[in-house]
């Protein structure tokens, strides 16, 4: 069974590279969108994105104080989605001054596995969770989602670079089409979630939708057109 959904995991890949590339601009346009909706209604957000941003800079850059959390974030996920995709994780390891991996065994493996911690906002879906379980007094908690949303920001911009071996499994090509969309959309989402209770996300999806089909049809068009010439 696991290597039937690595199987279709894998033969799906160009084609979510090509559609998360075409609706890039609109999913930025959506991110820009809900990032002046909270600056109109919840300022503090900002707020708490600066103060993490700030004692980032100032305590969690070096590699003794900052590297353990991102480090067991990233393996976390990479763990997630193998339980996810039906593999079983037989090794888990983070060290304190950076590094770690996680084995997994079932299947060949698949690319969602490999670049899930670079778009999946784990921190913020993890704090959303932990809410509906222990309620947030409403004073403090558009700071921690700011907080927690500067700490996704450093997370994901400290480990996207040209010697990450995640991204080059999947390929440059891959990542260069994939990954901005992707991560814009989940941020969209996700902060759509956390601050608004997901208001517009349905929404988001189908014009996603209508977007893929429509530049789907014209590429279609335009083939044939060269074609008949």
């Amino acid at each position: 069974m696991t290597h039937l959904i690595d199987r279709c995991i894998n033969l799906l890949k160009w084609p979510i590279a090509i559609a998360m590339l075409i609706n890039t601009p609109f999913l930025f346009g959506e991110l820009v969108e809900l990032l002046a909706l909270c600056w109109t209604m919840k300022k503090d957000f900002f707020i708490g994105l600066a103060v993490y941003i700030t004692m980032w800079r100032l305590l969690f850059s070096s590699r003794i104080l900052g590297a353990w959390l991102p480090t067991l974030v990233h393996e976390s996920i990479h763990a997630f989605f193998a339980i996810l995709t039906g593999h079983s994780v037989i090794d888990f390891s983070v060290r304190w001054k950076g590094g770690g991996h996680i084995t997994y065994a079932g299947g060949v493996g698949n690319w969602l596995i490999s670049v899930s911690p670079y778009f999946v906002p784990f921190t913020l879906l993890v704090f959303w969770g932990c809410e509906q379980i222990w309620p947030i007094l409403p004073q403090w908690r558009t700071y921690m989602i700011g907080c927690v949303f500067g700490f996704e920001i450093v997370y994901v911009w400290r480990q996207v670079h040209c010697r990450q071996t995640d991204l080059t499994d999947v390929g440059w090509p891959f990542t260069i089409l994939f990954l901005p969309g992707a991560l814009m959309l989940s941020y969209t989402l996700t902060l759509s979630l956390v601050m608004f209770d997901g208001f517009d996300n349905m929404a988001i999806f189908q014009k996603m939708y209508i977007n893929t089909l429509d530049y789907l049809i014209l590429g279609a068009s335009l083939i044939l057109q060269v074609i008949e010439r």
